[in-house]
């Protein structure tokens, strides 16, 4: 077998295969002994039939087999001898397939990429620290309230802060539009959720009253019809209401399903000893993911890798019909079509950078020996259902199903190599507020 290897640019590789033709002829001849054994013709017993007929009948095919076997072979060996790792699948191109010649071929693909880099020796790791404070809870508990504010109607003009429950009904040109008529519509002032001029328009409203109100919409305004256009709209208060929190007292603590521990000191100590033990949860959560984004990307810039094209189109496909699933889900029709210049770069990026940064731990839990066993999956899972009654139920049932236990190794996988890696690095603590943690962005 005469191999020829060839980098036509970055990741792209040509190999060229001539396999010999007396390794053709004997499979070719292999396949038809086959054939006569077992073939019924008319005028024939079975397996009597002369190899001439066997041979005029059956001889295409019977090398359109032989190749196509003989070139999924060679291709392999090709690989193994000349060091090749693929990214995909190739593209073949026969070149010369007759019997009493070599067998030709041409394969063009891209190989994987050489990680050079599977620890960050040198590299300077940050590592938020924070604790929760009393001022946090107080926040934390400020945000309850809110949460189940209630509205009570007011006999004063309308303020920012306050809820319009309107009626309207709008013309451009004299004429209604889609989306322009509502019922009820309860309009919050000074949240910015309103059309500017619709807004200002509200404000001095008294439940009751009615008014028109003249609204310009921009020239970037979702509804293309009436984008750039004058509105007149037709407006009329139901009810001015302002909103009141509740107070923080035992009956509070109750409605939220809070229960006092026995022994304990009391229902607001429970709320506020429940409130920081769930802050204390979420920073946790949230240290942790900015620290495994922090590692993962100085991994990703360590490398700096091409990512086979072939891998990119793939992730970025499953990213788009994630994108239309969700779509769906939501009762919207979404194509891959829809997807202007602008987003489609974006989304080209980010797969480029998810399949770079998928190549690289690939190769960081080779070279450090990492794995998941199903009992560390178990220990994990009876961790996390903690507490529970079922939780036994919760484990059996996670571990029964092959697709809900990659999904717990993969998870798991993940922080054994983040872990590694951060063995290898020069991790410096920054100590911040909880607030500036909870808001920073991954990287």
């Amino acid at each position: 077998m005469r191999v020829s290897v060839q980098n036509t640019g970055g990741l792209k590789r040509r190999i060229t295969v001539a396999v010999p033709a007396g390794e053709l002829e004997r499979e070719v001849g292999e396949r038809l002994r086959k054939i006569r054994r077992n073939a019924r013709l008319p005028g024939f017993r079975p397996g009597k039939a002369p190899p001439k007929i066997i041979e005029a009948k059956f001889g295409r095919q019977a090398l359109l087999d032989a190749a196509g076997e003989l070139i999924e072979s060679s291709y392999r060996k090709a690989l193994g001898e000349h060091g090749l790792s693929p990214a995909g699948r190739p593209h073949i191109e026969q070149t010369k397939m007759e019997r009493g010649s070599d067998l030709e071929y041409v394969a063009r693909f891209e190989v994987l990429p050489k990680i050079t880099h599977t620890d960050l020796s040198g590299c300077k790791v940050k590592k938020f620290k924070s604790e929760v404070r009393e001022a946090d809870i107080d926040r934390a508990i400020e945000n309850l309230r809110k949460q189940r504010l209630s509205w009570n109607a007011v006999q004063r003009e309308a303020r920012d802060g306050d809820r319009v429950i309107v009626d309207f009904s709008g013309t451009v040109d004299g004429a209604p539009f889609d989306g322009g008529a509502g019922e009820k519509y309860p309009a919050l002032l000074g949240a910015g959720a309103l059309l500017p001029d619709f807004e200002r328009g509200l404000r001095g409203l008294r439940g009751g009253e009615s008014r028109e109100i003249t609204v310009t919409f921009s020239a970037d305004y979702p509804n293309e019809k009436v984008r750039g256009k004058r509105a007149v709209f037709a407006v009329t208060a139901a009810a001015v209401e302002e909103s009141s929190l509740p107070a923080v007292d035992d009956e509070f603590v109750r409605a939220l399903g809070i229960k006092k521990d026995d022994g304990g000191d009391g229902d607001l100590q429970t709320l506020r000893d429940s409130v920081r033990g769930s802050l204390q949860r979420e920073l946790e959560n949230r240290t942790r993911s900015l620290l495994r984004s922090e590692v993962m990307r100085q991994l990703l810039a360590r490398n700096n890798i091409e990512a086979p094209a072939q891998l990119v189109d793939a992730e970025m496909q499953r990213m788009i019909e994630t994108r239309m699933r969700d779509a769906a889900r939501h009762g919207i029709a979404f194509e891959s079509s829809q997807l202007d210049d602008k987003t489609r770069a974006a989304l080209t990026e980010e797969a480029r950078q998810r399949v770079a940064l998928g190549l690289t731990v690939h190769e960081v839990i080779k070279a450090h020996g990492l794995g998941v066993t199903r009992r560390q999956v178990s220990d994990h899972l009876r961790q996390m259902a903690a507490g529970r009654e079922n939780r036994d139920d919760l484990v059996r049932w996670t571990m029964a199903e092959p697709q809900r236990m990659a999904a717990v190794e993969s998870m798991l996988l993940e922080e054994k190599v983040v872990d590694a890696l951060l063995a290898t690095a020069k991790v410096k603590e920054k100590t911040v507020p909880f607030s500036e943690v909870m808001n920073a962005a991954a990287n």
